[in-house]
């Protein structure tokens, strides 16, 4: 089933506007409070019986552990370069679990329902919203971190300093970011114990909607849910909201991919970054003595 036309269009419409004045901050701000409280009045009607479902949930006791779920569809064999790097740099983290998934084990280790692999097959669901969906389930099922496959570990000390949170992840300065999230959560990272109520909400979510639904409003449903969750169920709010802000330079090296490599700016990143989140979508030709030809070789 196609979404209520009066809602896509509204959302279309404002997306539009969002995208006309990305140069413009102030204004473009306004646009993306807009749609999201489109989205919010939508959600609030539709999946009125989800969220009654979890309005008076608690997180339940337990701890993220060390396990960190890493997803590839093709393999890592066949990853882009700067994958393999990112892959790399967990397997050398102290004392962790990691679990490789790709198309051969994906449906084996996180069972979906058929509605979803379905639309997944029929190219309804993207593979960006398949992972968003399988990263969800995961934890919901098991527990433990999530990484993007474009997460650079820094620090090697990173999941034994965390594996006791019943909850993480990447938290930004609200001031310092544009994302109609306010910063207050990353999901291309994200750890959970066993059946955490927002994993668990998301996955219950996705289900419900994609029976109803064909494909997703927008690239960022899941950013959506998350807000939806945020500001409706008291237990992810309070759960969010107890996080430090930490790690705000998580960008620094994607914004300065190509840009010449400087060994005292490099160190310092080293020195007060724990992780770093890049795309795998790079340039291969004229990047000799940049930040990128250092990353890739050293």
């Amino acid at each position: 089933m196609n979404l209520p036309t009066s809602f896509k269009r509204k959302f279309d419409f404002y997306d539009c506007l969002e995208r006309s004045f990305f140069f413009y901050y102030p204004l473009r701000s306004v646009i993306a409070s807009k749609k999201a409280k489109l989205v919010d009045v939508f959600l609030s009607y539709e999946a009125s019986n989800l969220l009654e479902r979890y309005a008076k949930k608690k997180n339940p006791s337990g701890r993220i552990g060390n396990r960190i779920w890493f997803f590839w569809y093709d393999g890592i064999d066949v990853a882009p370069a700067v994958v393999k790097k990112c892959y790399a740099s967990l397997k050398s983290a102290k004392d962790v679990d990691i679990m490789l998934i790709d198309k051969s084990n994906l449906y084996d280790v996180c069972p979906l329902p058929v509605h979803i692999t379905d639309k997944f097959a029929k190219g309804q669901i993207t593979i960006q919203t398949l992972s968003d969906i399988v990263r969800n389930k995961l934890i919901s099922l098991y527990g433990g971190f999530w990484f993007d496959a474009t997460i650079y570990l820094i620090d090697k000390d990173f999941i034994n300093e965390r594996k006791n949170l019943d909850f993480y992840t990447v938290r930004l300065d609200a001031k310092k970011t544009k994302f109609f999230n306010a910063g207050k959560w990353c999901t291309f990272l994200f750890g959970g114990c066993k059946n955490n109520i927002l994993a668990s909400f998301a996955t219950d979510f996705y289900d419900w909607y994609f029976k109803n639904y064909d494909s997703a409003f927008d690239y960022f449903l899941t950013d959506y849910i998350y807000l939806f969750g945020y500001k409706h169920i008291p237990e992810i709010k309070r759960q969010i909201d107890r996080l430090d802000i930490e790690n705000e330079h998580v960008f620094w090296l994607l914004d300065h991919f190509y840009e010449k490599y400087d060994e005292d700016k490099w160190n310092y990143l080293e020195r007060n970054n724990h992780l770093q989140k890049l795309v795998w979508k790079v340039k291969s030709k004229n990047i000799e003595g940049t930040n990128l030809e250092h990353f890739l070789n050293f």
